[in-house]
């Protein structure tokens, strides 16, 4: 018997396998950052890249899981993959400076995703999606500040706020 899901449901499905592909996209360029980086900072972003795209293909793991929990299915080939995600790859950067953009970039897309998946996890009642959803926002968000302390990018400059400045006593 085939199981009966809301519209609710299957927007929280539909954003979820956007999300995997959103990740996997990420993960993608992640490592295609870590194979092709060239330059003086080779090393240091070879091992952090390595580091990312490793937690990247754990957490696409346990998106899919999680849209199979809900009684769907996870989207798996590389054109439907493609075709979901908001995250553009960009083929050809070498240079430091343009993937470390290219990937603040990416991970800040992810996090967008995941804070509109939070009110529809919330509106479902859905506390394990939303742990899920909750642990991914904070390793992209932690992810981001790693990418703009390595490019040396101040955080406004990316983000298009001001800086914070402390309170005049």
């Amino acid at each position: 018997m085939a199981t009966r899901h809301t519209e609710q449901q299957q927007r929280l499905a539909a954003g979820l396998a956007g999300l995997l592909a959103d990740t996997y996209v990420v993960y993608n360029s992640t490592q295609c950052g870590h194979w092709n980086i060239e330059g003086p900072q080779f090393q240091p972003l070879h091992e952090l890249f390595e580091n990312q795209y490793g937690e990247l293909a754990e957490a696409i793991d346990v998106i899919a899981e999680r849209i199979r929990a809900l009684g769907f299915y996870a989207p798996g080939t590389l054109p439907e993959l493609l075709e979901m995600s908001r995250v553009q790859q960009r083929p050809g950067q070498r240079d430091a400076d343009s993937i470390l953009l290219h990937l603040i970039e990416s991970h800040q897309q992810v996090a967008h995703r995941l804070r509109e998946l939070q009110g529809l996890a919330e509106a479902e009642m859905d506390e394990a999606t939303l742990d899920v959803l909750v642990e991914r926002l904070r390793s992209h968000e932690k992810t981001v500040w790693m990418l703009k302390s390595q490019a040396g990018v101040a955080s406004e400059v990316l983000s298009g706020r001001p800086p914070l400045r402390a309170a005049a006593s």
